[in-house]
Order: C-alpha cells, then structure tokens, then sequence
C-alpha cells in the first residue's frame, strides 16, 4: 500500500489568497438599510423625511436632517416639526415646535358646495443631488 506525499500549497500563494481575501472585504460596502414610509390610524397619518444633509466634523460622516410631518384628515390640518435636542445642566429635552398649514385654505377647495376633500401624504427621494431635501 503506497501514500501519496501531501502537495502543501506554498507560503507565498497563501499570502497572496490572503491579501485578495483582506482587500476584497475592505472595498465592500455593505447595504444602506433606510426605514421609510408613513403610518396612519384612524384619521390621523404620520411620516418622516429628510430636509437638508447635515456634515459632523467629528465622525466625519454626512447625516441626514429630519422633519416630523402630522396630517389630520378630518380637520384637513398637516403639522411639521424638526425635532432638535437641547442638553443643559437640568438634563436633555427635545424642543418641538410645529408649525401648522390648513389645507382646506391652501388648496382653495370650496367646502360650501358640497366637496369632500381625501388627503395622502407621503414622502419622496430626489436622490444624491437633493441636497438632501425630500419632497413631501
């Protein structure tokens, strides 16, 4: 019964192998995960989108800014905030302040004879040269 020597593969083919290997997964980028979208209950809908990319000098990265966006379907209201936190001695809060548009009045729709008015939000992209703001 004869064996066969083991073929060992060189030191320098591993190397190699190795340094494809390590570069291979230094240079990939894995998936951006993005949760968008609205929800609603009842006669209410809320939703969220960005308005403006914001650049930290510390961690060197780009964050997108976000507003907070509240449509009341019945009162034909939508609402808008820009959460913002505060730290101060006392602690930290989240200063939000909405702003509030009647739609019913924006639109121009004329109540009086008899026009329902069914409102939809929801938010869009305009990709890489937005500027980071997002259509609502």
């Amino acid at each position: 019964m004869t064996t066969e020597p083991r073929r060992r593969i060189p030191a320098v083919v591993m190397l190699l192998i190795g340094l494809g290997l390590g570069w291979g997964m230094a240079n990939h980028q894995p998936p951006v995960v993005k949760a968008v979208g609205a929800d609603r209950y009842g006669d209410y809908s809320l939703t969220s989108g960005a308005i403006a990319i914001q650049y930290n000098d510390q961690t060197k990265i780009q964050a997108p800014l976000e507003a907070l966006y509240f449509l009341d379907y019945k009162g034909a209201r939508l609402m808008a905030t820009v959460p913002v936190q505060r730290s101060s001695m006392s602690g930290s809060q989240m200063i939000e302040q909405f702003v509030e548009r009647d739609l019913i009045a924006d639109f121009k729709i004329d109540v009086d004879r008899g026009v329902n008015p069914h409102f939809l939000m929801t938010n869009g992209s305009l990709g890489a040269f937005g500027e980071g703001w997002a259509p609502l």
